[in-house]
């Protein structure tokens, strides 16, 4: 069927400076070529992600976050409230409920956020940023191969 079981979603927008974290880091898993994991790179979370989700065991979203307490955050996820499912935007826990809903099937999933700061318009990331994506990779890496980073 699929020889994949963990899904990788970076999504941000290349146009808002840091927003560009998910996508840069997960442009930079797919080159690892790791058997069993399937890399998606999108704008926003939406609604058709779920069919996705109900194909894997596992998911790890990647995102850049304003105003965290260290330079990356790794989560777990739980399903959300099924009023949540009917509102514009999609979630992080709407989605999981969403794939369950329609498939029957949701897969373990966590959000890895990485601290940024700069959301303006225009391209580069702030050193914050930078800092970031070193210690969010480690983090990905040791999750997905299950080889602890020290470095």
């Amino acid at each position: 069927m699929f020889n994949y079981s963990t899904l990788v979603v970076g999504y941000g927008s290349s146009l808002r400076r840091d927003d560009v974290l998910g996508l840069k880091i997960s442009s930079m898993v797919a080159s690892w070529n790791l058997i069993g994991v399937k890399v998606l790179r999108v704008h926003q979370l939406t609604f058709e992600l779920a069919y996705e989700l109900s194909l894997v065991e596992k998911v790890i979203l990647i995102d850049a976050a304003s105003n965290l307490d260290s330079q990356v955050k790794l989560e777990q996820i739980l399903a959300s409230d099924t009023q949540e499912l009917f509102t514009h935007g999609c979630s992080p826990s709407g989605l999981i409920a969403i794939s369950q809903w329609l498939y029957g099937k949701a897969p373990e999933v966590w959000l890895l956020q990485i601290n940024a700061e700069d959301f303006s318009l225009g391209r580069g990331i702030s050193p914050k940023a930078k800092q970031g994506i070193t210690a969010g990779l480690k983090i990905l890496y040791s999750f997905l191969t299950g080889v602890l980073c020290t470095r």
